[in-house]
Order: structure tokens, then sequence, then C-alpha cells
């Protein structure tokens, strides 16, 4: 049975579990610690990336992209939530043949993702 916080320490000392062990028995593991920043740097990709994508696409560029990554498998409109958002933006990132919205017909938007021209004001 897992002592109490204000149970007397079971290694002995006659000092209170919580001043003693237990800040030992709590502790993360350091690799714990990487795999928890990790994970808190990257749960919100996915939706960063649509947001960023619908942003600089436009809603037509975001569905035009997810027709072409899904050509296979039928047409289903573009889902944020699902299960294959990130590898459809792996594939959106390096094979997607969608240009940027923000492009007038003779003018580049100056994007490092889509453009070599800056755009001109």
């Amino acid at each position: 049975m897992k002592p109490g916080r204000n149970d007397p320490c079971p290694c002995g000392s006659g000092r209170k579990y919580k001043h003693c062990c237990l800040p030992k028995a709590e502790a993360i593991a350091p690799e714990e610690i990487g795999w928890r920043r990790v994970r808190r740097a990257t749960e919100t990709l996915g939706s960063d990336l649509v947001r960023e994508a619908a942003h600089h696409f436009g809603e037509a560029g975001l569905d035009e992209a997810w027709d072409e990554f899904n050509r296979f498998e039928g047409e289903e409109p573009f889902d944020p939530d699902s299960p294959f958002v990130t590898l459809f933006f792996s594939w959106f990132l390096c094979s997607a043949s969608t240009k940027c919205s923000n492009v007038a017909a003779d003018k580049a938007c100056g994007c490092a993702t889509c453009c070599s021209v800056p755009r001109s004001t």
C-alpha cells in the first residue's frame, strides 16, 4: 500500500513522507521531460498548418490539394480533424501543385513557398 502524504516515511527516517521520499517518488525521468516538451510543441501542429495553409492558399486551394491527395479514395471534403492531416501536410509541403491564392494573374505574392519574384505594390 502506498503511504499517504502525512504518514511517516517508510524509509524509517521519522520524517513525514511528503518531506522525505515523496519528491523522489514523483520525480519525472529526464527522458520523459524531453518527450513531454516534444508533445507540447507538436500537439497544435495540425491545426496550425491548416490555419496557415488556408490563409496562404485560401480554402479553395486547400480543398484542391485535399482532392489531389485523395484522388484514389473518392470525394470527401477537407477535414482538419482527419487522422490523415499530418500525412496530408507532409505530402502538401513537398508535392502539391496548388498555387498561392494571394497571386494576381500577372504578379507573384513574394512568399517563399511558391514565388521567386517579390510582389510589386
